[in-house]
C-alpha cells in the first residue's frame, strides 16, 4: 500500500560485496498490470545516514522513538525522495522479503503525519 514501510532490496548505484542491501524501503506509488494483474511498486531507499543539517526539507527524517515504534522502525531513518533515488520494482520475492522475524515484508507504514510532511515535501519540490 502507499506509504507502507516494507523490506526490500533497493539496487545500489555502487554496489558493494553480498548487495544489494536489504531496507527499509517506502513505497510512494503503487501498480498493478492491467493485464496479468502484476503489482509493482515505486519506492525510495531508507538509510540510517539522517544528514538532518543538509536535507531536512528534502526528505522523511524519522528519528522521535514513539514514532519509530509507531511506524515499525528500528532505528532513526532517512527516506530520500529525490526522483533519482525511486525505482519500480515487481512486487516478488526477489525484490521484497520479510526480515528475520517478520511473517511479510511489511515493516510498518507513515503516520498520516509523516504521509502530510510527504505531501508537503513533493509539493515544495514541484513534484505533485
Amino acid at each position: 500500500n502507499l506509504f507502507d514501510i516494507v523490506a526490500g532490496y533497493y539496487p545500489e548505484t555502487k554496489p558493494k560485496a553480498g548487495t544489494p542491501a536489504h531496507r527499509p524501503c517506502l513505497v510512494t506509488a503503487v501498480y498493478q498490470d492491467t493485464d496479468t494483474g502484476v503489482y509493482a511498486c515505486e519506492i525510495t531507499y531508507g538509510t540510517k545516514t539522517l544528514k538532518t543539517h543538509t536535507r531536512s526539507r528534502l526528505d522523511i527524517i524519522i528519528v522521535n522513538s514513539s514514532d519509530l515504534d509507531e511506524i515499525g522502525l528500528p532505528i532513526a531513518t532517512r527516506f530520500d525522495l529525490d526522483a533519482d533515488k525511486r525505482v519500480v520494482l515487481a512486487w516478488e520475492e526477489g525484490n521484497f522479503k520479510p526480515w528475520t522475524g517478520y511473517r511479510t515484508p511489511k515493516l510498518g507504514a507513515l503516520t498520516l503525519e509523516y504521509q502530510k510532511e510527504y505531501a508537503w515535501l513533493m509539493a515544495t519540490r514541484g513534484s505533485i
